[in-house]
């Protein structure tokens, strides 16, 4: 379905550029699908809830954003409307145990059309009472602390909508600020950081490496006996340990636990791994959903 009238056309970031030119590459492929599933427990105005979402549409200009090329050259405009920005779906006769995680994963293997929306949402309506929140952008308009910003703000809308009060923080900042004063640094000294030029090389586990041509992933939880736990605990606590915040010191724990694993079942020395950052440098920033870099 297409979005509503456009606006002005602003060039992609650098970011958004890469992004960009990797999907037309493969472009029936969900590479850059940025899905989530949030569970909720206890009775939800389902009214409310499609109020608020739509809401956040209008003060999420990265919701309303859709690339357009012309000539070969890709921009994105933000859009004044998207029709139908949410859908409730009833999954109350569905047989599979996990039907929020079964209908999410079939969702998100369709690529989204870009050029008409770059997000996908549904309210999931499941057994026993029970809801879900199916949220799904492109990465080109968005990173992991935009969704955490979205997340935030949609439960302040709610809560707002469902008591009939002001919501108890402001309106979220638009993402043109960021496209201006990236181009503004663009166009003068620029920040970045210069390239090593290594190349990145994926490790071959036990002496195979991975299907690089698949987007398919599973995610193995591996719960840590009170044993270790606590031994970790205490190392998190040991002074030339701590990093500056306690969440920080168990990130470089647990990296440097993985980086370990890694050489030793590869033998690789020099190995890369990714991590979200947030990557926004003032205030505003912070509370402004879209892709930072």
């Amino acid at each position: 379905m297409s979005a509503g009238r456009p606006g002005a056309e602003l060039p992609l970031t650098k970011a958004q550029e890469a992004l960009w030119a990797s999907q037309r590459i493969h472009p029936q492929a969900p590479l850059y699908n940025m899905a989530f599933v949030f569970h909720m427990d206890g009775s939800v105005d389902e009214q409310a809830f499609v109020r608020s979402f739509e809401q956040l549409v209008v003060e999420a200009d990265a919701l309303r954003t859709v690339i357009v090329t012309t000539d070969g050259v890709a921009s994105q405009c933000i859009v004044d409307a998207v029709p139908d920005p949410i859908e409730v779906v009833d999954l109350t006769g569905a047989a599979d145990p996990d039907p929020a995680g079964a209908w999410a994963q079939q969702r998100c293997a369709v690529p989204l059309d870009i050029q008409h929306r770059t997000h996908d949402s549904a309210l999931l309506r499941l057994p026993a009472g029970r809801y879900a929140w199916y949220l799904n952008q492109h990465h080109v308009v968005t990173d992991a602390w935009a969704m955490a910003i979205l997340f935030e703000r949609m439960e302040q809308l709610y809560v707002a909508a469902c008591t009939e009060a002001d919501p108890e923080a402001p309106p979220l900042h638009g993402y043109r600020a960021y496209v201006d004063h990236e181009r503004e640094v663009r166009e003068g000294t620029s920040s970045g950081r210069p390239s090593t030029g290594s190349p990145i090389v994926s490790p071959a586990m036990y002496g195979t490496r991975g299907d690089s041509t698949s987007t398919g992933n599973r995610r193995i939880a591996v719960e840590l006996d009170a044993s270790r736990r606590d031994s970790l605990a205490a190392l998190a606590a040991t002074p030339g340990i701590q990093a500056l915040t306690p969440d920080l010191t168990w990130f470089q724990l647990f990296a440097t636990a993985l980086f370990a694993f890694v050489h030793r079942t590869s033998g690789q020395s020099s190995i890369t791994v990714g991590t979200p950052v947030h990557n926004r440098s003032t205030t505003t920033f912070r509370r402004t959903p879209g892709l930072f870099t």
